[in-house]
């Protein structure tokens, strides 16, 4: 994890800051945990398992507003989210991308918001002796970096920080469940 905030450290500081026109569009997102989808993880028992996020994104003069929905079925978990960010344009200046004779541009996309999270299935009701959706709240942190590859797609990777009462309380010996960094990747459609 040190060494992927030290990668998004050093990007940010490579990277130069862009005087272009204020961002504006509305788009919808799908992306998927990258982690999971490839690697899976503990709760998994390592196998591949889909955690998907829909995401709506209202961005006016660089300022987003996003509500988001996220679900992942294998471990019995949903959140609903809504995060306010900043966009910020950069670039990486074409004489450092070797064959290029263009710059890089991309936008980066820093970010804070909160969650409710639900958790529902057999581990829960084992652990918490509830037949309900026990609700969590959460806050999080994220940072996007998107690429427009078209007039109506941008590609998307978004590391996000998120506080999480659930794994805390089903998990209350494991002194790392308080907190997870996901890594998202998907694709944005602008309306």
């Amino acid at each position: 994890m040190k060494k992927l905030l030290l990668s998004m450290l050093l990007l940010s500081a490579v990277t130069y800051g862009q005087k272009a026109e204020p961002e504006t569009y509305f788009s919808a997102s799908l992306s998927a945990d990258g982690q999971n989808l490839i690697f899976g993880s503990k709760p998994t028992n390592n196998e591949s398992a889909l955690d998907l996020r829909l995401k709506l994104h209202a961005v006016g003069n660089n300022f987003e507003m996003s509500p988001g929905y996220e679900r992942f079925n294998q471990i019995g978990f949903e959140r609903y989210s809504l995060d306010f960010g900043w966009h910020s344009q950069r670039y990486i200046p074409e004489s450092w991308i070797p064959f290029s004779d263009d710059d890089f541009d991309f936008t980066a996309v820093p970010s804070i918001g909160f969650s409710m999270i639900k958790r529902y299935g057999h581990i829960v009701e084992e652990t918490l002796h509830t037949d309900g959706k026990p609700a969590f709240l959460a806050v999080q942190g994220s940072i996007s970096f998107r690429k427009k590859i078209s007039d109506h797609f941008l590609l998307d990777w978004t590391v996000e920080g998120i506080t999480r009462g659930d794994t805390k309380t089903l998990y209350p010996n494991d002194p790392h469940k308080g907190y997870t960094i996901s890594n998202y990747f998907g694709v944005h459609y602008i309306f």
